[in-house]
């Protein structure tokens, strides 16, 4: 019953909702339909009223336009038509004229510092009310941006302008105001300008006394963005810049009409309306806007929301009563057996008897019941299989001795055997030094991340694992070896993952001293070793089996390295001895047979060098005798040759005395032509002699070439038996 009466609240609780909606949307429209047409209607006045003021403006221009083309017309004259339309309309605040330098009448230098007159004497009339009389100023800031602008931008732009609020000080007090200018053209000349200025104050209050609705107010905002009326006054003078002001500007200067919701500074929740106000032909555009607290707007729909609440609650009630009285005859009954047969199942009393034999909904009810308590019966058979089966399982792996880890398909960690909590416990603390977090007891429950530095990583890898993946990580300090399986159900699904662990920290430590050791050896150092300290099993043995053999190696080195010392020190009586086997042995009986082929070759050396050394002597003694006789003949060969170039000597000595006697033969052969003869026979016996003195000279050469050929060879055999004496010393 509860839940029908839930039921037709909520139904209820849409029609109310729906139509509240509606009302509202109803009511919204509305409002905007007649805060638009308050807004239009109130700056519809506005606008006239200013816009006279540009009339008047123009009005003026034309007429003194006119009189000055004509007769002329006296600045006096002109000055006193401006004072009566300042006392024609009291609502201004001022009105007056401000011509260019000799513009006017071009008497500028008569007029300079004259009532009403500034120190440049250009034609100037202002007049504006103080204390209820109007009262005449000289104008002041004209040419001043900011201040000047009624001024300098009419002159910029020729067309009239509205100017934004500013403090204007008449007869000593300051006036906040905005001004009308109306510039004077003549013939594209810029030669004045006409004002009429209002105060803000008056426009203030006029706006203030405006309440829409009874509960709202009028905003009226400058072209330039400045409040110049609102509910706060003391927002008046300052920027408009409540939500999206900015957009809500430039619509208006667009000539748009904005609706907007907002919320006022206290947090009140606001509905405004904004239209442009246009004076005359400025163009800039005022904005005023009628807002209205969103409460009085929807107020209406309200009361039409509460009036609806209110029956829907009423016929709730009613509703619920009726059907409380049917449920109790037709159902409640019915419905308390189907309690005690839902009771009794899940309690886990699967063997109630179920009564289906109804036809309506209670009865199919009934056997639904019937058919998932049999349903039941069945799961329970099969999940008490599936545990018995499970905690076989489970036993099984808490007496492995490998490290086991299951993890589900979204890589939570379901289970891990005793030997990987022991395991991980033994490292925990080195495991911390990666992972601060850690802690082996919360492991289960955990996800698998936990273990790695970039999770997206694996969790990638383990997403397309097809197959067996092994993998190593360093944790800590320890080096784990990972061999992941995945596990899918009957259909092929992936259910989770079996991830077998082992530590290869101290495996690996004993990779590295081998690798080390093996390094060191290569280099020629047989002294390194494996600690043996901590280590068990198959690392233990391994250690010794690898000292051993380096034990091995470096004994059999050390042996080969002595017998070479000895040898290099020429003791050739030392010989390897010990116990070696296989190579080492070989090594051995090698080394042993050199060293004794090396003592026989030395004895052999030993006895030929004995032999050459005599031999060497023998030598050295002949090739000294050799020598000896060899400079014996080469001197007697110098002493052969002395007396050839003495006999030359002579010789040629008589061959000169030869040939004088023949120049005195010839010069006496006149005398004694029988000496002729005589003196030819000797001629000819000095030329053979001659010939005979040549004959000896080349023998003399030839023999001075044998000496120097024996010398050579004297000298050979020298060096030979100095060479085989040293041998026979060696």
């Amino acid at each position: 019953m509860a839940g029908t009466a839930v039921l037709a609240l909520l139904a209820f609780g849409v029609a109310a909702t729906a139509s509240y909606l509606r009302s509202s949307e109803s009511l919204l429209a509305a409002a905007r339909t007649s805060m638009d047409g308050l807004a239009n209607l109130e700056a519809e006045r506005i606008s006239g009223e200013l816009t006279g003021a540009f009339d008047t403006n123009e009005a003026l221009a034309h007429a003194l336009l006119a009189q000055r083309a004509g007769d002329g017309i006296s600045r006096a004259a002109a000055s006193a038509v401006f004072k009566r339309q300042l006392e024609a309309h009291p609502e201004w605040v001022g009105v007056g004229t401000l011509w260019e330098p000799d513009a006017f009448d071009g008497k500028d230098a008569d007029f300079v510092g004259s009532a009403g007159h500034d120190d440049t004497g250009r034609f100037m009339s202002y007049w504006a009310w103080s204390d209820g009389a109007p009262l005449l100023e000289a104008l002041r800031d004209y040419e001043v941006p900011g201040a000047g602008d009624w001024y300098l931008r009419p002159r910029e732009l020729k067309r009239a302008v509205v100017a934004e609020p500013y403090v204007y000080k008449i007869a000593g007090k300051d006036v906040l105001m905005t001004t009308l200018s109306t510039p004077v053209v003549q013939d594209g000349t810029y030669l004045g300008v006409m004002t009429v200025d209002f105060a803000l104050q008056s426009l203030q209050e006029r706006i203030g006394k405006l309440t829409p609705m009874g509960a709202g107010f009028v905003r009226l905002v400058t072209p330039g963005g400045v409040l110049i009326a609102d509910r706060d006054a003391a927002r008046v003078g300052k920027p408009f810049d409540d939500g999206d002001a900015g957009s809500v500007l430039k619509r208006i200067a667009a000539g748009e009409s904005v609706f907007r919701e907002t919320e006022g500074s206290d947090g009140e929740a606001l509905v405004e309306a904004y239209v442009p106000l246009a004076i005359g032909q400025a163009q800039e555009r005022f904005m005023l806007g009628v807002v209205v607290p969103r409460s009085v707007v929807m107020q209406d729909a309200r009361a039409v929301l509460w009036t609806i609440v209110t029956v829907g609650l009423l016929g709730a009630l009613l509703l619920c009563g009726a059907i409380y009285w049917l449920l109790r005859r037709q159902v409640a009954a019915p419905l308390a057996g189907a309690v005690r047969v839902a009771d009794d199942i899940a309690r886990g009393k699967l063997d109630s008897v179920i009564d289906a034999g109804r036809g309506d909904e209670i009865g199919t009810l009934m056997q639904a019941m019937r058919t998932m308590q049999g349903n039941l019966r069945e799961r329970i058979e099969r999940d008490e299989v599936v545990a018995r089966e499970s905690l076989r399982i489970r036993t099984a792996l808490e007496e492995v001795t490998a490290n086991v880890m299951i993890a589900d398909a979204d890589r939570n960690i379901v289970y891990a055997n005793r030997p990987l909590m022991k395991m991980l416990a033994d490292v925990e603390q080195d495991l911390r030094r990666d992972l601060p977090a850690f802690d082996v007891r919360t492991v289960v429950g955990s996800n698998i991340d936990i273990f790695h530095k970039k999770p997206e990583h694996q969790a990638s890898m383990l997403a397309q694992l097809q197959g067996t993946h092994r993998a190593q990580i360093a944790i800590g300090g320890r080096i784990m070896r990972l061999i992941i399986s995945p596990v899918t159900d009957a259909n092929g699904q992936r259910v989770g993952y079996v991830v077998e662990w082992t530590d290869r920290t101290a495996e690996v430590m004993v990779e590295q001293e081998v690798t080390r050791i093996v390094q060191a050896a290569v280099q020629g150092d047989l002294s390194g070793r494996i600690g043996e300290a901590g280590k068990q099993g198959f690392l233990l043995g391994l250690s010794q089996q690898v000292n051993s053999l380096l034990a091995t190696i470096a004994g059999s080195v050390d042996a080969v390295s002595g017998v070479l010392r000895s040898l290099s020190g020429g003791d050739l009586t030392v010989r390897m001895e010990g116990d070696f086997h296989g190579v080492f042995a070989a090594m051995r009986d090698d080394a042993n047979a050199t060293v004794a082929q090396l003592t026989d070759i030395v004895g052999r050396i030993q006895d030929a060098s004995t032999s050459i050394n005599t031999a060497a002597g023998e030598i050295a003694s002949g090739n000294n005798d050799l020598s000896r006789r060899t400079e014996q003949q080469a001197a007697n060969l110098e002493e052969t040759a002395a007396s050839m170039e003495e006999l030359t000597s002579t010789v040629r000595q008589n061959a000169e005395s030869a040939r004088q006697a023949n120049q005195l033969a010839i010069g006496a052969a006149g005398v004694a032509s029988q000496g002729g003869e005589v003196v030819g026979k000797v001629v000819s016996t000095m030329t053979d002699i001659e010939q005979s003195s040549k004959k000896i000279a080349e023998i003399i050469s030839v023999i001075d070439g044998i000496a120097f050929q024996t010398n050579i060879l004297a000298l050979n055999a020298a060096v030979e038996a100095a060479r085989a004496g040293e041998q026979g010393r060696g």
